[in-house]
């Protein structure tokens, strides 16, 4: 079963049922429009019950009333490119693209902008929101004059609770099962690099899970040609596979010029990777992120992966995790959605333990011969072993 992670995929079916019916006619379909993007989400995203409260102080003595919501009128907040919009249920589509947006995120992730307003949502995604009534509208809608709410230091404040029903921890974690499993055929692409000269590539368990057909691009840098592959052996517990180009016009890679490396990096170590993020607007030239290991253990104390903070993007999955020597210590896998350049990957004794499966034993590299060249030597290099993994393109 796969990892509770952030997985990089996503299935587009809430989009093209939104542009069918370009509206969201119940709670479960903006549910569904919610979630349709989970690397999209958001932690204030969802569907929440509003509480509404009218707060009385006189002379500092305070009262409480709770004045409630009308039945059913649950309101939901979601995403509109940079910035959040709240919105009825049902709204539509032109709804959505014509509301000015009213919540924005700030640099610290968990205080928003609520109206011009700050608020802190806690861990379930939650939060309160109160604003003090103007003089002028105590009037409208008491019988006082400006010299009673003088004398009586009167004040009135409107507060609301939203409380989130949906989504649950449990509904994220299985949209991101869902995002990784392709049980639509739909194209998409991944990363994979070369672990032997034979043409065996290691990728991620969700690139290539349920994929009707699986094409190697970009050997030796050559982007023209696709070659046909086929799997040898999956590791879905740890997110794992390792394919095999299976073309007649496929010749050996060149030796590996680096090592796959097993012992544990430490915290504070420098890394880079190697991949190819969303294709589809950012091209097909290999792209390189660095940055260090943040810890040694993943997503919720997951032991078998490194946090690092690298910047990765949809199409990173299964790309290389390199040290500054070159050589590969895990395979990226996951990006953490609610914080900014956190990504995981697997460490590659996993994909070792992986390779004893694989018959006839393969010849892994023995030596980096790259380790004393420069930075960008090196990249030009290894880019020569990472590659785009197609899925569904025939």
């Amino acid at each position: 079963m796969m990892k509770k992670l952030i997985a990089l995929f996503s299935s587009l079916i809430w989009m093209v049922t939104l542009t069918a019916q370009n509206k969201l006619a119940s709670e479960d379909d903006l549910k569904g429009y919610i979630l349709w993007r989970i690397e999209n989400y958001d932690p204030i995203m969802g569907i929440y019950i509003v509480k509404n409260y009218q707060i009385n102080s006189i002379l500092g003595q305070t009262s409480t009333y709770d004045i409630g919501s009308p039945e059913g009128q649950n309101v939901a907040i979601i995403r509109r490119n940079s910035c959040f919009l709240r919105v009825g249920i049902p709204t539509s589509v032109d709804h959505i693209n014509a509301d000015p947006c009213d919540v924005f995120s700030t640099t610290n992730p968990d205080i928003y902008l609520f109206n011009g307003q700050k608020i802190r949502i806690d861990s379930e995604g939650n939060f309160e929101w109160v604003r003090q009534l103007s003089n002028q509208e105590i009037m409208e809608n008491k019988p006082l004059t400006m010299a009673d709410i003088l004398k009586f230091n009167y004040k009135v404040y409107a507060r609301q609770e939203w409380i989130k029903i949906f989504p649950t921890k449990s509904d994220i974690a299985q949209a991101i099962k869902e995002s990784g499993s392709k049980t639509d055929n739909s194209p998409s692409s991944g990363t994979g690099f070369a672990i032997s000269s034979s043409g065996l590539i290691a990728t991620n368990y969700h690139v290539i899970e349920g994929a009707k057909s699986i094409m190697v691009k970009g050997v030796n840098q050559d982007f023209n040609v696709s070659y046909k592959a086929s799997v040898v052996v999956t590791d879905p517990k740890n997110d794992l596979a390792i394919i095999k180009i299976d073309d007649s016009r496929f010749k050996e890679f060149n030796t590996l010029p680096f090592l796959l490396r097993k012992n544990t990096a430490d915290v504070g170590e420098s890394i880079f990777v190697l991949g190819f993020p969303l294709t589809a607007t950012m091209g097909e030239e290999v792209k390189l992120t660095n940055g260090i290991i943040s810890s040694r253990t993943g997503y919720e104390g997951d032991i078998s992966m490194y946090q690092i903070s690298a910047p990765v993007q949809p199409g990173n999955s299964g790309g290389p995790l390199f040290d500054n020597q070159g050589n590969i210590i895990g395979i990226v896998s996951a990006k953490h959605l609610q914080t900014e350049n956190v990504a995981y990957a697997i460490k590659i004794n996993y994909l070792l333990n992986l390779t004893d499966l694989v018959s006839p034993e393969p010849s892994l590299p023995i030596s980096n011969t790259i380790s004393q060249k420069t930075f960008p030597e090196k990249v030009k290099i290894l880019s020569n072993y990472v590659f785009i993994i197609l899925l569904n393109e025939n």
